[in-house]
């Protein structure tokens, strides 16, 4: 056992916020600039041993902050390893005009913010500055409505693959509260918990415990997902974390990772295609929707323009979604600039398993379900 010794104090943080042009001026139901600046240490954690969530690679310890239901300003930075070389991190939790969130902030200039609202990352900044998420200028949070962008938690239902609405529950559930958040060795984490309640069985009729772990350092971004089984029946489930990645023209990337994967084509009615064994880049010029299936990665977005190439890994993960959808489906979308559709890609990392709900992932009474999406950009 490892005894680290901390020592907390106030930090200044990152001040900067996103680009002016990143949320147009709109009303207050529109995403502000997502970061904001640091609040400062609020008093001592409070130590507790709970179980560890898992999964790999992320173990993660006991928290740093007692578990919470209400939000509070609490910000650990400046620890040292016992190699003695200085990190810093921190985790923000703060109530903004349009939602609650939590900011994880990284000494060397990465962080991530979070939104309570469906658990979902809204924006990510690499140490370098790269911005590798892409959100709609135009996105919104409501009641019901997912955040166009960043990474919607699709489950327990992926698209229309089920008696739900499309992509489940998850992505615009207002029931997550914060478990716990901590650093530790310089990675910053927050705990999102979601749990079945009244208001999830008027429309998915089954018991669930649901985590959600974001954790941040300085070259990576890992989102991770357990799900416990709290009832007395099995469910299906199918799930992705349908991840927009910006790009800065769709004509001019690529993906690779993907050669010779059997996939769904879902703009052509679903029909089980094959990828070409010696087509390593695959580039897109027009609407795509695939579910590939056993997609291992890693897969990597190769953008010609800036030289940028960003790495989805996954573990717990079955399969893979690709999707952009176009011209006319970006029009219809409200929420879109209709041109905007050539400034992102969505790859997601994913558990389908096919077409017919037999194929799909089922969760026995009291089991437990975890995965997780690892990303960096470089």
């Amino acid at each position: 056992l490892s005894v680290y010794f901390f020592s907390m104090w106030s930090s200044a943080g990152f001040t900067g916020g996103l680009a002016p042009s990143m949320f147009a001026a709109a009303p207050a139901s529109v995403l502000p600039s997502i970061f904001g600046a640091p609040a400062t240490y609020a008093g001592p954690a409070s130590y507790a041993f709970p179980s560890t969530y898992g999964p790999w690679p992320v173990s993660l310890p006991q928290p740093l902050m007692a578990p919470t239901d209400t939000l509070a300003s609490h910000v650990y930075s400046g620890f040292t390893t016992p190699f003695g070389l200085p990190q810093t991190a921190d985790v923000t939790e703060e109530e903004c005009g349009s939602g609650k969130k939590v900011i994880l902030r990284h000494s060397s200039g990465a962080q991530v913010a979070v939104y309570l609202h469906g658990a979902h990352v809204a924006e990510w900044v690499t140490k370098d500055g790269k911005r590798p998420m892409y959100t709609s200028p135009q996105a919104i949070i409501a009641e019901g409505k997912a955040i166009r962008g960043g990474v919607p938690v699709c489950w327990p239902q992926f698209a229309d693959m089920g008696r739900l609405g499309q992509h489940g529950i998850m992505r615009t559930q207002t029931n997550f509260v914060v478990d716990s958040s901590y650093v530790l060795d310089g990675a910053a984490s927050v705990v999102l918990r979601s749990q079945s309640d009244e208001a999830t069985k008027s429309k998915w009729p089954f018991d669930y415990d649901f985590l959600y772990i974001v954790t941040l350092t300085e070259t990576n971004l890992v989102c991770s997902i357990k799900v416990t089984n709290t009832g007395s029946e099995a469910f299906p489930f199918t799930t992705a974390l349908h991840t927009y990645f910006t790009v800065s023209d769709i004509n001019k990337c690529s993906i690779t990772g993907l050669k010779g994967l059997e996939y769904y084509d879902k703009v052509k009615g679903s029909i089980l295609c094959k990828m070409p064994e010696d087509e390593e880049h695959f580039r897109i010029d027009q609407e795509v929707d695939r579910i590939y299936l056993k997609a291992k990665g890693p897969m990597k977005i190769h953008d010609d323009e800036t030289g940028t190439t960003t790495t989805i890994t996954h573990s717990g993960f079955t399969d893979a979604v690709v999707w952009n959808p176009w011209i006319d489906k970006a029009a219809a979308l409200g929420d879109l600039p209709d041109e905007d559709y050539t400034k992102f890609l969505c790859i997601e990392s994913a558990s389908i398993g096919g077409i017919d709900e037999a194929s799909h992932p089922c969760l026995e009474a009291g089991g437990v379900w975890e995965a997780n999406m690892i990303l960096t950009c470089q």
